[in-house]
């Protein structure tokens, strides 16, 4: 089950720095849907499962969310989950997509520094959005789950919004 697939990548990250330190790389979780479908809502409980409780990731097609800001969080976000929401294919600019592939290995242009300290990548990003990537590299960094609610066995909204805070208890 996808659901399953999800909480596992986010839960992995407790091994984030293990699992790196053994494979040099670490994989996250890529959803995707039909606007209006719960991708957001899914992706705020998976973040609960961290103790973030964040309604809505940095917005990747926002003027106002950089490709030099996105990956000063790579760095802050030390192995906790960093969630970029709103992917869209044909919206992203050049610069930011290249950050979803190359975090999965924790590469990183190196920038020069008067200093001589180049910002290091210390987690991977879970994205969401209307749509994955067109770039096979990228897709294949990222176990992807398609959220569809016509799929749905029940609805568990009010429970899951209730009592999100105590997810981080897993």
């Amino acid at each position: 089950d996808l659901g399953y697939l999800a909480i596992g990548g986010v839960l992995g990250y407790a091994a984030a720095p293990e699992i790196y330190a053994k494979q040099q790389n670490f994989p996250s979780v890529w959803v995707s849907g039909q606007m209006g479908s719960g991708k957001s809502t899914f992706c705020s409980w998976l973040s609960s499962l961290q103790g973030l409780l964040v309604p809505m990731g940095m917005g990747l097609i926002s003027k106002n969310v950089t490709a030099v800001g996105i990956a000063c969080q790579l760095e802050n976000y030390s192995n906790i989950l960093l969630w970029l929401d709103e992917f869209r294919q044909h919206q992203i600019a050049a610069d930011k997509e290249p950050m979803l592939r190359d975090c999965y290995g924790r590469q990183l242009a190196g920038k020069w520094t008067p200093d001589g300290k180049q910002r290091g990548i210390r987690t991977m990003t879970m994205v969401s959005g209307e749509s994955t990537t067109n770039d096979a590299a990228t897709r294949s960094r990222y176990p992807h789950v398609l959220i569809s609610e016509q799929k749905r066995l029940a609805n568990h909204y009010e429970w899951m919004q209730n009592h999100r805070e105590y997810f981080f208890f897993f």
